[in-house]
């Protein structure tokens, strides 16, 4: 029901979006070929909904995320989703050396999980460090590809969960 209720939601704020456009715009064609691609489901939304140390769909701050070792984050995505940025706040190093440490340990160990994986194969996520307080998921565009995943980040010296 919960997954439902994200569906409706983002159709009413698309409709709503869409219609203010409408309104303000007066290339209409511009509108409708933008309404047609998002019930199509090509212009789709990625939810990223963050469980701990917080419960909301804003990421911890870095007070919040200083005090634990892993966050937790449910990713929803649809077929046509190809990458989201994910925050962990843990506000890890950025310094890029020859030599140890370099941004390899700088990065969270991140553990995916489907929860309600679709028919197409798990092995086309990947992950990508992007700074000092988040991460880059990405996925294939095909068909089959959407579905929900839990989202494990741990501290890179965490001893475990």
């Amino acid at each position: 029901m919960d997954r439902i209720t994200k569906v409706g939601a983002g159709l009413v704020a698309l409709f709503l979006v869409a219609a203010a456009l409408a309104l303000s715009v007066h290339d209409h064609q511009l509108v409708l070929t933008l309404w047609a691609l998002a019930g199509a489901g090509i212009a789709g939304t990625v939810t990223v909904t963050y469980k701990w140390p917080v419960s909301s769909t804003v990421a911890p701050t870095g007070a919040q995320a200083a005090k634990t070792m892993v966050v937790v984050v449910e990713l929803n995505w649809a077929d046509a989703d190809t990458t989201t940025l994910i925050t962990h706040n843990f506000g890890l190093g950025t310094v890029v050396t020859n030599a140890f440490p370099t941004t390899g340990q700088y990065m969270p160990e991140v553990i995916l999980t489907p929860v309600s994986a679709s028919t197409a194969p798990f092995s086309s996520q990947t992950v990508a460090w992007t700074n000092s307080v988040a991460i880059t998921v990405g996925k294939g565009s095909i068909v089959g590809s959407g579905g929900t995943f839990v989202i494990y980040m741990r501290l890179p010296h965490s001893v475990g969960m």
